[in-house]
């Protein structure tokens, strides 16, 4: 799930509307999931070492999702 929200921050698909509004601490979780924390970036390819689903899957998930 980590991996997927490096996808959506990357590509700038979390809302950030509802975020500001209904959330805390949303700087400090991207900050965590884009490795400006910890110098490890919580990317697809990171996931796919440790849980086996490809990369490929992690990445395309969104296109699937409604808008």
């Amino acid at each position: 799930m980590i991996a997927m929200a490096h996808v959506m921050i990357r590509e700038n698909l979390q809302d950030r509307a509802f975020l500001d509004t209904y959330t805390g601490g949303f700087e400090q979780f991207r900050d965590y999931v884009l490795g400006r924390e910890d110098g490890l970036p919580k990317t697809p390819a990171w996931a796919e070492a440790i849980t086996s689903v490809p990369q490929a899957i992690i990445e395309g998930w969104h296109g699937t999702m409604p808008r």
